[in-house]
């Protein structure tokens, strides 16, 4: 019998088990993962990108201390992490300008320093095309010309592997136990008072989460805690719980740097002390392109639109039309540099989005908590959501994030939620 069991060694599974192990290194805790390593499922595929520049007061807390945090393990501690603070850089249409415009008047501390960036410099520096509403099939795609750059400072990458592993060799450290290559088939219910009746759980009886079904073995645990991303609902849909959170899928395509003019745009100077270009939005509809600086590469990438399914896919390959058709045109309209440049290599997983809001999720039931949601933050607020789920598993009211800032854990619950909407999505 377990304390705790987590169920997902993904970036939020593994700083849950760490945290609740830091509170208390007497609890019994397991880490169960179907992969055979740490972070084989959406977060060893992430962007790797991290920033603290957000209009709501609960993205600021919880990605302004998580951020803090990997720092502080970085230049503290000695952990390399490899974090570059090379900012973010959304480029704005006009329309998009105004719709923020009002929020920034009221961004603070470290996390809120941005600078706004004439689009004449924009072109200078970036070498981007600033005009492109006359191009051929600008209308068709809906392309605006870039009116402002807004370069948030607080911002930047990171190695994500080297979080993870951080995570993983410190909960082993405290006692925690990890198994790789463990498919949870289901979630046990039983009833809260047996009676030894045949078939129960019955409909009257009150239930409560016991543990996990692995094959034919059955692990048990006081509270058994759903980290498992975008598999999670499937987990959750058997026993009839809600967590708001449902599956997309995104993609990567990584285009080498291999001649003068993308080079350029690479090692664009004027925005950060590394030298490189920020981790730069295009505007809608939205492509991201990220340095990466140690292959000398860009990684490519894409928002969330409307038509995109739900669903989980057997494997996640990555389409190579929605690179030629969808993204491509709006890249080589802004950046002319990458035209007839062909993915080296591409990549797809799963991608969990809380439905409501976009916000992390995080409430306990009968034993199970469910905790997840990062909806494209999840490696920036990684370690506040461990820390708030961890609270929870302690039937705190309050969590103490790094920093110390405090954070009342009911706000990320369903039935009591409190969050504020984010105008920064991608």
């Amino acid at each position: 019998m377990y304390d705790a069991i987590v169920v997902g060694a993904g970036i939020i599974g593994l700083s849950t088990a760490y945290h609740i192990k830091k509170k208390n290194p007497n609890q019994k805790v397991l880490v169960i993962e179907k992969e055979s390593a740490p972070g084989f499922g959406a977060t060893g595929k992430c962007a790797g990108c991290f920033q603290g520049f957000f209009t709501s007061s609960t993205s600021t807390k919880l990605a302004g201390s998580s951020i803090r945090f990997y720092w502080t393990l970085q230049s503290r501690f000695g952990y390399n992490l490899k974090m570059r603070w090379l900012g973010f850089l959304w480029l704005l249409n006009e329309e998009q300008f105004k719709q923020v415009k009002g929020a920034l008047s009221n961004m603070r501390g470290a996390e809120g320093e941005y600078e706004l960036i004439d689009a004449n410099k924009l072109a200078k520096q970036l070498k981007v095309r600033i005009k492109v509403s006359t191009a051929q099939d600008a209308a068709i795609i809906g392309l605006q010309d870039i009116y402002v750059g807004l370069l948030a400072k607080y911002a930047g990458t990171l190695d994500v592997d080297a979080l993870l592993k951080f995570y993983e060799r410190e909960f082993i450290k405290l006692g925690g136990e990890v198994k790789y290559d463990c498919k949870v088939d289901s979630i046990v219910i039983e009833p809260r008072n047996p009676l030894n009746i045949n078939g129960e759980p019955l409909y009257w009886q009150e239930k409560e989460v016991t543990g996990v079904k692995v094959g034919a073995k059955t692990l048990r645990a006081k509270k058994t805690i759903i980290a498992a991303g975008g598999w999670m609902q499937q987990l959750l849909d058997e026993i009839g719980v809600d967590a708001l959170i449902r599956p997309l899928k995104k993609s990567i395509f990584v285009i080498k740097a291999n001649n003068e003019e993308l080079k350029k745009v690479l090692h664009a100077k004027g925005f950060n002390n590394e030298g490189y270009m920020p981790f730069t939005i295009i505007p809608h509809p939205e492509v991201y392109i990220k340095p990466e600086v140690d292959e000398e590469s860009f990684w490519i990438g894409h928002g969330l639109t409307f038509g995109m399914p739900f669903k989980i896919e057997e494997e996640y390959l990555p389409d190579m039309k929605l690179y030629e058709r969808g993204i491509y045109p709006i890249l080589t309209s802004y950046f002319p540099q990458f035209k007839d440049a062909r993915p080296i290599n591409a990549w797809s997983s799963i991608y969990e989005v809380t439905t409501v809001d976009r916000q992390p999720i995080i409430f306990e039931e009968n034993n199970l908590i469910a905790v997840g949601g990062g909806s494209g933050y999840g490696l920036m607020k990684a370690d506040a959501i461990g820390r708030i789920a961890a609270a929870v598993y302690y039937e705190e009211e309050w969590a103490q994030l790094f920093g110390n800032v405090k954070f009342k854990c009911a706000d990320l619950s369903i039935k009591c939620r409190k969050v504020e909407p984010e105008l920064f999505t991608l």
